[in-house]
């Protein structure tokens, strides 16, 4: 087969862990100059036997354009190096760039000396597991980086950097950079070196006990993107922070992932949420998803300090999303966010009561603007509506209903002239009635979708729509005014500092 192929490009594919008796040695020498893609995996020590045997084909390979070479040894133990000039040798190197054949590189628990002519004019380089005994320097890594101007995509997972030096590098071709770091300061230390362009999809995954240096690593995440690029921004807090940058129109995508443990603990995620309003552009955003703020503790009820924390937070998140039109809202709204919402807009429409948290605000507030006005579509996934939409409530009251809530901002955002269009009930939504969705539909349009597979449709989030109990406008605003009442009633006073807050989301401690 091989002599009647001639000089047709040669494909080699071997795995020496579970077949080390079927080495492709002899083939390789035999057409070193046909080889095109060598996939190769094994322990260590039968690896370095391989390019051991492979010596005399070296210079020799100069059609290989895609080397994969896999140690499934223990990175921790004796580093894997390949030949230097297995790929270029020193002739090469010194060529023309332009005469260099472009190379895809992936190698896993193994490296080429890192001032080997082998990785120059790559346009696809994957680094794994490269153990911190065979780690490059920052520099050492960045001058690869420069020798290869035509890269497109750039993976580092576990690979740890030996040095904090560096200098300033341009990927001006490149459309894909992952990162995975034990560190966030590795993160933080390529970030401020590298200069991605403003289209490159960018996928970065820290694990890291909680520091302060997770905010600076938002920080340069965030001022990385070009507001031009997305409009659907997912802040969602499981096991740490999952950051995501979209674009509904193109396939423009940028993730920062931060994985710690005990997350919830602390003021993490109202701390981390508050980095990404400083430091992300939101001009653009349409449309805005959050998910895990029900992790935030419950004694939100009784503190005064974190009530006011939610309250900066959700008033300078509406501010600084002056063009949201979608909101998604995943498994719980955030402690408190309703009573803020809900008697925010009833203050547009001339209701408030003593007890409200906006009761010392109300000036300021009509001042200021309404929040979210432009906000028309409300959409709700995983929402248990049957759960208790005040989990601390006073002895001797009764909290509303999550749909009498819902409604009742409803009413109320209609009243004051920024009224949903549209609620959509998604994946996992439940303790709903086809009641409640009727009376939902007196407001807005409603989109109920039904899990696939699931054909019931009595307790899942499929229900028929009917027709709802005709009301006139006066019971409608009873109806609203009265769950607002049972819903700040149920909370409480919470005193909260008023030297603490102003109207345009700031504090006077700078948060």
């Amino acid at each position: 087969m091989l002599l009647r192929s001639r000089s047709a490009p040669l494909v080699i594919r071997a795995d020496l862990q579970h077949d080390p008796q079927h080495s492709p040695e002899p083939i390789i020498l035999e057409y070193a100059s046909r080889l095109s893609t060598l996939d190769i995996c094994g322990p260590s020590n039968t690896l370095e036997m391989f390019f051991s045997n492979l010596q005399p084909s070296v210079g020799s390979t100069t059609r290989l354009r895609c080397l994969r070479v896999i140690s499934t040894s223990d990175p921790q133990s004796t580093p894997l190096w390949l030949p230097r000039n297995f790929l270029r040798c020193k002739e090469d190197a010194q060529k023309l760039e332009a005469n260099l054949a472009p190379v895809q590189l992936h190698l896993h628990g193994c490296a080429f000396p890192w001032d080997s002519p082998s990785y120059s004019n790559i346009t696809h380089l994957h680094l794994a597991n490269i153990s911190p005994l065979q780690s490059p320097t920052t520099e050492q890594l960045l001058e690869i980086l420069v020798t290869s101007p035509r890269l497109e995509t750039l993976a580092l997972v576990h690979c740890s950097l030996s040095s904090l030096r560096g200098f300033p590098v341009t990927l001006p071709q490149l459309t894909s950079f992952v990162l995975s770091t034990e560190s966030t300061a590795i993160f933080i230390l390529l970030l401020h070196f590298l200069r991605l362009p403003d289209t490159a999809m960018v996928t970065v995954t820290c694990k890291d006990r909680p520091n302060h240096a997770y905010r600076l690593a938002i920080h340069l995440f965030c001022k990385s993107s070009s507001a031009s690029q997305y409009d659907t921004v997912q802040i969602r807090h499981q096991n740490g922070l999952i950051l995501h940058l979209s674009h509904s129109c193109t396939s423009y995508s940028r993730v920062f992932r931060l994985e710690m443990s005990k997350w919830a603990e602390g003021n993490n995620i109202v701390v981390a949420t508050e980095s990404i309003l400083d430091a992300l552009d939101f001009s653009s955003v349409t449309t805005l998803h959050l998910a895990g703020f029900e992790s935030i503790p419950r004694r939100v009820g009784t503190n005064g300090e974190l009530v006011c924390s939610l309250l900066l937070l959700y008033i300078r998140m509406s501010r600084y999303t002056p063009r949201l039109h979608t909101l998604h809202i995943h498994g719980s709204f955030p402690p408190r966010w309703l009573d803020f919402m809900l008697a925010e807009a009833m203050l547009r429409v001339g209701v408030s009561h003593y007890l409200s948290c906006l009761g010392s605000y109300q000036i300021n507030f009509i001042m200021v603007g309404p929040t979210w006005p432009s906000l028309r579509r409300l959409c709700l996934h995983a929402i248990d509506f049957a759960a208790p939409v005040v989990t601390f409530r006073q002895p001797d009251t009764t909290p509303p209903t999550l749909a009498a809530v819902l409604r009742a901002l409803m009413w109320a955002r209609k009243r004051g002239h920024a009224p949903f269009w549209r609620l959509q009930l998604a994946d996992g939504c439940s303790g709903l009635t086809t009641t409640d969705v009727s009376e939902f539909e007196v407001f807005v349009d409603v989109d109920h979708m039904q899990p696939e597979g699931d054909t019931a449709s009595g307790n899942a989030t499929r229900f028929m729509s009917g027709l709802p109990e005709q009301k006139d406008s006066e019971a409608l605003r009873e109806e609203a005014i009265g769950a607002f009442a049972a819903m700040v009633e149920s909370i409480g006073r919470i005193v909260v500092q008023r030297s603490t807050l102003r109207a345009d989301g700031a504090s006077a401690s700078g948060v």
